[in-house]
């Protein structure tokens, strides 16, 4: 019964991971809109194009720093529920 707690924190930050990661994605894609409308259209139809765009116009640490972050908390909450 003791790992039920585990558990718990486990599963909080496993979802913490995965909205930090999402908010991460949101606030780079708002960027590539304030850069151009059809930049940010095709960080939605194109994968990866968010990394390029954020690249050339200087939001790129901010933008993956914050994912890593939440890509890390995503593997140690999976590794806790394991």
């Amino acid at each position: 019964m003791a790992f039920v707690g585990f558990k718990k924190m486990g599963t909080s930050i496993l979802l913490l991971g995965l909205a930090v990661a999402f908010l991460a994605q949101i606030y780079g894609t708002f960027r590539a809109f304030k850069v151009s409308a059809l930049q940010g259209i095709l960080c939605f139809v194109i994968p990866g194009w968010l990394l390029f765009v954020a690249k050339r116009h200087g939001f790129y640490q901010p933008v993956v720093g914050v994912w890593f972050a939440g890509v890390v908390a995503i593997i140690i909450g999976t590794m806790s529920l394991s």
